[in-house]
């Protein structure tokens, strides 16, 4: 009787200082990661150029004309069209009414390629010499005047020899396409500016006419998703003396790996041959437009969000989507079903435990401080099985 007692004694003390070491160790990473909250901050990191240092080009006759597709624009686009009415731009919204959009479904993947071809085929609406830009409507930031626009874009056709640019991601997608499969042969994808994104594009009237002269809708395959992408890459692929993926972001800046930062209200490039350069729209593919919650106590946020508000100023909240959460990244836990919270719980409980320090995933819950809560369940977990074991024995 003694013995039992003197185990079940050890097994209580062993699960107090479990439990007292798990909340020390919360509130440990809780203020570790409250200290490590980043301030944004609007000054420059480098010296910029001189005002009229950069060598002119003679001013374009051409018009510049905006193009996004959208069936149902929301509060959402309020990124795309607040930024670019600021800078005087009108832009045409195609696929308003229609049925599909433009993503998940096969049909409004070939609407939004016929709409913008109807477009362009319309006799005086785009010259020949105009430049197109399309750009997504739910996370795309214009960051041009129409007069910079037509200057920087007639500088790099005239410097490559190329009159469609699009910008770049770093993944390829679709992965069993023609273009990534031959990025794949070439060793060109993994995680850096290795890809074409077709979210942001821009390119001379004629391009463009050329690029959708003939629209080939291929046959629905069961678990394939559609996407206007593979359209535009098996183009790339077939007209490489025409398109040019503007990876380094003169003209158009993806959001990948956060290479820019506001300088003086402006976006400028801060990494690779661009760097210090200020290109005219800034794309938030994927993870840029995905949330997650703010340590400083600001609730939900995205990268999109952030570099929308460090460019608007003061009076972003008035124009911030309520829908964010329905735009989240799928590891952070939001209002969702039961069971997509219950699975994203696990799979943040795994990361954490198991995720390499270098995995994106595994950085950004832990500079969120969140992967305390997995850690302590697992130290709990340990304890209460090593506990049960103990108790076991002395039975």
């Amino acid at each position: 009787m003694r013995m039992q007692c003197r185990c079940v004694t050890i097994c209580a003390t062993l699960l107090l200082l479990i439990t007292f070491s798990g909340i020390w160790l919360l509130s440990t990473i809780s203020s570790a990661s409250g200290k490590a909250t980043k301030v944004r901050s609007t000054a420059c990191s480098f010296e910029l150029p001189a005002t009229g240092a950069e060598k002119k080009v003679p001013k374009s006759s051409a018009k510049f004309i905006l193009v996004t597709y959208s069936n149902n624009l929301g509060r959402l686009s309020k990124f795309l069209l607040v930024t670019a009415s600021a800078l005087g731009h009108l832009p045409v919204v195609l696929g308003v009414g229609q049925t599909t959009d433009g993503w998940h479904d096969p049909q409004g993947w070939r609407n939004k390629l016929v709409t913008l071809q109807t477009l362009l085929q319309d006799g005086g609406t785009v010259a020949d010499t105009d430049v197109v830009m399309f750009a997504d409507a739910n996370d795309v930031l214009m960051l041009a005047e129409q007069s910079v626009i037509l200057e920087q874009f007639d500088r790099y056709e005239r410097q490559l020899n190329k009159s469609l640019f699009f910008n770049a991601e770093d993944v390829c997608f679709p992965p069993d396409g023609r273009y990534c499969k031959a990025k794949q042969r070439g060793g060109s994808t993994g995680r850096e500016t290795c890809c074409m994104n077709s979210g942001l594009i821009i390119g001379r009237g004629w391009a463009w006419k050329r690029m959708l002269a003939n629209v080939q809708i291929p046959r629905p395959v069961v678990g394939k998703r559609f996407s206007d992408q593979e359209f535009y890459q098996d183009f790339a692929l077939d007209h490489p003396d025409i398109v040019h993926v503007d990876k380094e972001g003169y003209l158009l800046l993806g959001s990948y790996g956060g290479g820019f930062e506001l300088c003086k209200t402006r976006i400028v490039v801060t990494t690779g041959p661009a760097r210090g350069t200020f290109p005219i729209a800034l794309h938030f593919p994927g993870p840029g437009h995905w949330a997650y919650h703010d340590q400083a106590g600001n609730g939900w946020t995205s990268p999109l969000i952030d570099t929308f508000c460090d460019l608007v100023g003061s009076g972003c909240e008035k124009v911030l989507p309520d829908s964010i959460l329905t735009w989240s990244d799928p590891w952070t836990e939001v209002q969702l079903p039961y069971m997509s919270r219950l699975i994203n719980q696990m799979n943040i409980f795994a990361t954490c435990l198991f995720g390499n320090e270098s995995d994106t995933r595994r950085v950004r819950l832990g500079e969120e401080g969140r992967c305390w809560k997995p850690q302590i369940l697992a130290i709990l977990l340990v304890g209460g099985a090593i506990t049960m074991i103990i108790v076991l024995a002395c039975g």
